[in-house]
């Protein structure tokens, strides 16, 4: 089959493309446009409609005399926030609060996704996701009130177990504990769903073939599915270090007392306070503001660094094939296309030399044809161009 020349493709390539108008897309395709128009309508009145009142942050604000009304007076609220004696301890609970949280619920998900994968019994697999799933699904109201209760002082389940009769959630030392480890009771199981997705779409070959060249549990797990996992796991990383000084203020309202505030009081709750049951709604709304302003700052910053580095290296070392289709991806570009493995011939011990490559590589690379459907042998880039 004869391929396109690179001097026809720039021929082809050249030629203009007539794209359409706007006004004639629209006439085309405006049943999608009417159904595009509803949720951009829906995200403009509930989502930046609502950003007019921000500017009360910046006022006096009276609501007899309205949002324009009111007196202009700067960042006077921020001013006083920033110079609150509790200033410094709010800010320093919510951080805390949110990096130990990501720093014990953020692996937990990941280990039962790979401990789940392993399982080969379909019925006991399902009984096990479905019990840790269901805490994911009882209210935050509910999940309190069984904290309380198991860890009451008086007939309270850790206080039997320990045979002391403690008030945990009295203690300020405590709190922080107790926060992180009903987080992780509740949302473990949830956040395995889409680890075990991931898992789930790894080709069964690259375990044939592992198990072919004697690699153990734990090899297939450090070579195949973790490997695998890693841009989920990088991505729901950079998603919540951007939700680092955003945590909610539920559990923790719920759970505080006026002895564990020394560690429970964050600055969610402290603006629930000062705007609902305060009335000081020009001064809540600075706070809040700063809270969002910080937390759209930590997204910002997460989400700017720097990409990784993809190489080929389809020569290079003497990993068996399973390893080095995950851990070596090739780069794509309109001349290669991605590894195509076969079920479980490979070397275990060095790659073949460039001069036995067509005899030995050919059913593992492949580079695209003319035509989609077929594809012709081709030998690695690191072979030089004269060997066979």
């Amino acid at each position: 089959m004869t391929q396109t020349s690179p001097a026809a493709a720039r021929q082809l390539d050249a030629i203009p493309v007539h794209r359409k108008s706007l006004s004639q897309r629209l006439r085309e395709n405006w049943q999608l446009y009417v159904m595009l128009l509803i949720p951009v309508v829906l995200t403009i009145v509930y989502k930046y409609w609502p950003m007019y009142g921000i500017q009360i942050a910046f006022r006096d604000f009276k609501a007899s005399r309205g949002i324009t009304g009111s007196e202009w007076v700067g960042l006077y609220w921020f001013e006083r926030f920033f110079t609150a004696p509790n200033c410094v301890r709010m800010i320093k609970n919510t951080v805390l609060l949110s990096l130990y949280s990501l720093l014990w619920s953020f692996p937990i998900p990941i280990i039962l996704s790979l401990c789940i994968n392993q399982l080969r019994f379909a019925k006991f697999k399902r009984v096990v996701q479905t019990v840790l799933y269901a805490p994911h699904f009882i209210s935050t109201m509910v999940i309190c009130g069984m904290i309380k209760i198991f860890l009451s002082p008086s007939g309270g389940l850790l206080n039997l177990i320990l045979g002391t009769s403690v008030d945990f959630l009295s203690e300020s030392t405590a709190f922080r504990t107790i926060y992180v480890a009903s987080g992780i009771w509740q949302e473990a199981g949830w956040g395995t769903i889409i680890y075990m997705a991931c898992l789930a779409a790894v080709d069964t070959s690259l375990y044939e073939a592992a198990k072919i060249d004697g690699a153990s549990m734990f090899q297939r797990i450090l070579n195949i599915d973790i490997p695998e996992l890693v841009p989920m796991i990088v991505l729901q990383l950079i998603m919540s270090v951007g939700n680092l000084m955003n945590v909610g203020f539920e559990k923790v309202l719920l759970l505080q007392t006026e002895l564990n505030k020394a560690t429970s009081d964050i600055i969610a709750v402290y603006v629930y306070e000062q705007g609902i049951i305060n009335a000081k709604y020009s001064y809540s709304t600075a706070v809040g503001l700063f809270n969002t302003v910080s937390t759209s700052s930590c997204s910002s910053s997460s989400t700017a660094s720097p990409r990784r580095r993809q190489t080929s290296a389809l020569c290079k070392g003497g990993e068996p094939l399973w390893q080095k289709t995950l851990q070596h991806p090739v780069k794509r570009s309109p001349a290669v296309c991605p590894i195509r493995s076969a079920t479980s011939f490979w070397w275990s011990s060095a790659p073949p030399s460039c001069s036995s490559w067509p005899i030995r590589c050919t059913t593992f690379w492949w580079r695209p044809s003319q035509t989609p459907t077929t594809c012709t042998p081709a030998r690695p880039s690191c072979c030089p161009a004269s060997s066979p």
